[in-house]
């Protein structure tokens, strides 16, 4: 057993990122070679109500894995964002998602 403080993940997608799981190994898409690496994120625009639930999953993966402090990233962020930080039980920092690729 071990004793130690809450886990810090400094850069997180919980609002998108649970949607697009499984991608890769569900769809079998050769194009994709079985990796994680290539953004797929734009393939699924989420509705409101999706990135809502997509973060609350995030939020309960985090919690559940130990992690008690997050940076959130959100290039759009879903109406009651703040909200669902704040109801998590996660200290939750919002952090504003941008391309400078794009």
């Amino acid at each position: 057993r071990c004793v130690m403080p809450g886990l810090v993940n400094i850069q997180s997608h919980p609002t998108n990122q649970p949607i697009t799981r499984g991608v890769c190994e569900e769809f079998v898409n050769p194009a994709l070679y079985m990796t994680a690496l290539y953004d797929r994120t734009n393939l699924w625009h989420a509705d409101q109500d999706g990135l809502c639930y997509g973060a609350v999953v995030g939020y309960g993966e985090l919690l559940a894995s130990g992690v008690t402090t997050v940076v959130d990233y959100a290039a759009r962020p879903p109406d009651g964002w703040i909200e669902l930080m704040a109801k998590s039980g996660l200290r939750v920092y919002a952090g504003p998602a941008f391309r400078d690729a794009d």
